[in-house]
């Protein structure tokens, strides 16, 4: 008798186990459909913007289970509040990857059911690209495998102007007639008014010849800018194979020299047939006029003959 009873009870374990198995894999992820839908911008007055998310069992027969899974998705918008109106809350993972999950008192869904929540994201939701996207399915009790949720959505507020920032505010979206607009009166600029160096100068005088930089081509600097010169060393290094010299020479030199007749963060730049020399106050002032430099270099390292 007592063998009976215990087969008994074995045989309602493994039924019941059986049972909750067949719940847990019943439903399939594919059924469900999620669309997000911006509600408004300037929820409250503040910087921050409303969304209504509707969960659909768009299957026919399995239950929308009330528990044991999550869904991940991608956004680039904070949530400012982890709990939505409804039996959800929603989490920040790590990066712009989040998840929600169902609360206790979630019961499920039946087979063409929906359940509609609401959230508050932080800023304002403006682009397609501010909506959530990249949804997927996780069991709790198979968590290393990613069901993608392909049936989705997400669409704008049904009044236009819920978009504004603040409700005085006008044509927060822009349309193809107002890029039109802003762009008609642009027009290609003649070759020859194009600044040669970016960001233009105060002043730049071009003139005829070239400097060419090579293997003999020697580095000169004051001390004040020792730390500027290794960088530079380094720099050209790339394009010469190796490093430059440092020393003295008439010719073929790259001079980095303190003037400080120069105010902070300028500096003078002078390109001749002899060399480069580089005049500052301070360290800032070299390593802009290094990059003037780096505008100009070409792939056979050659440096138009300039003067500032």
């Amino acid at each position: 008798m007592k063998k009976k009873v215990l087969w008994l009870g074995l045989c309602a374990f493994l039924s019941i186990q059986a049972t909750w198995a067949q719940k847990k894999n019943m439903f399939n992820p594919a059924d469900l459909k999620i669309d997000w839908q911006l509600v408004t911008n300037n929820y409250q007055g503040k910087d921050q913007y409303l969304f209504a998310l509707t969960l659909t069992n768009t299957g026919k027969k399995s239950w929308f289970p009330g528990n044991g899974w999550k869904i991940y998705y991608n956004a680039n918008r904070e949530i400012a509040d982890s709990n939505l109106s409804g039996p959800f809350t929603s989490f920040r993972w790590h990066g712009d990857l989040f998840y929600l999950k169902p609360r206790a008192d979630f019961k499920g869904l039946k087979p063409g059911e929906s359940i509609r929540v609401e959230g508050i994201g932080d800023a304002w939701a403006f682009n397609i690209s501010d909506a959530p996207s990249g949804y997927y399915w996780v069991w709790d009790q198979d968590p290393n495998t990613a069901h993608a949720i392909v049936n989705t959505s997400a669409k704008p507020p049904a009044d236009i102007n819920k978009f504004k920032l603040r409700p005085d505010q006008v044509n927060d979206q822009i349309n193809p007639e107002m890029v039109f607009e802003q762009n008609k009166n642009i027009k290609e600029l003649p070759s020859a008014s194009i600044p040669k160096i970016l960001p233009t100068p105060v002043s730049f005088e071009a003139k005829e010849g070239q400097f060419m930089l090579n293997e003999q081509t020697v580095l000169h600097s004051d001390a004040a800018f020792e730390k500027e010169a290794n960088y530079l060393v380094e720099e050209l290094k790339m394009f010469l194979g190796k490093s430059l010299t440092k020393g003295t020479a008439a010719n073929n030199v790259i001079q980095l020299v303190v003037d400080n007749s120069l105010p902070a963060e300028g500096y003078a730049l002078e390109v001749n047939s002899n060399g480069i020399t580089i005049r500052s106050s301070n360290g800032a002032g070299i390593f802009y006029g290094h990059s003037e430099c780096s505008c100009q270099r070409q792939t056979q390292v050659r440096l138009q003959r300039i003067a500032h």
